[in-house]
């Protein structure tokens, strides 16, 4: 069985396409990041499907783009972006800004190009306090993951009561694999059902 490898060209053009949203304004890399974990969000929630296969890991106030840093190397490399030093106070950082080049081949489609939006127009008023906040309150995600580890954020759209009627019938299956492994039930495909609450 062959394993993909996850498309760098699509996901340094979703990059591309939220730093070009936010107007021509500068970028801080946590805000990228977490424009990035959004826009997936509202795409799986408006489609139902992957916005892209490019892997996100928990970071300390966020979902971060795995290897972003070299995605956005190649990005500036290319031509596509430039790197703003910023100061903070005492504090030294880099945003991210386009360069007005926009390859044609880094135009996504129609849906994709809404939940980019949607997710520029969701982060862009609120602080990045504001928005770790509201992950480290709402997303599933996050808060179950090592820091590092890669996250399944499809979990994170599942509405409250979804999420915790599967919990619950998880729980239930697990008890009955448990009951069967010891040989206190027996091994009927019946007894793996679970009825719905």
């Amino acid at each position: 069985m062959s394993v993909t490898e996850p498309d760098k060209a699509l996901a340094k053009r979703l990059i591309l396409a939220i730093i070009h949203q936010f107007g021509g304004q500068p970028v801080s890399s946590r805000r990228l990041h977490h424009a990035f974990y959004i826009a997936h969000l509202y795409y799986f929630g408006d489609q139902s499907g992957l916005l892209t296969d490019w892997p996100m890991v928990k970071g300390p106030d966020g979902p971060n783009i795995e290897l972003a840093q070299t995605l956005i190397e190649e990005l500036v490399q290319e031509g596509a972006l430039k790197q703003k030093p910023e100061t903070v106070g005492p504090f030294r950082t880099v945003c991210y800004e386009p360069t007005g080049l926009r390859p044609a081949e880094s135009n996504l489609g129609e849906a994709e190009t809404a939940a980019v939006a949607a997710a520029v127009e969701f982060v862009g008023p609120k602080s990045d306090s504001e928005l770790s906040a509201l992950i480290a309150e709402l997303a599933r995600s996050w808060r179950t993951a090592a820091m590092g580890e890669r996250l399944n954020i499809f979990p994170d759209v599942i509405p409250e009561e979804e999420y915790a009627r599967r919990e619950k019938e998880l729980k239930i299956l697990e008890e009955r694999i448990n009951q069967v492994e010891l040989g206190h039930v027996e091994k009927s495909p019946q007894s793996f059902i679970v009825s719905p609450s």
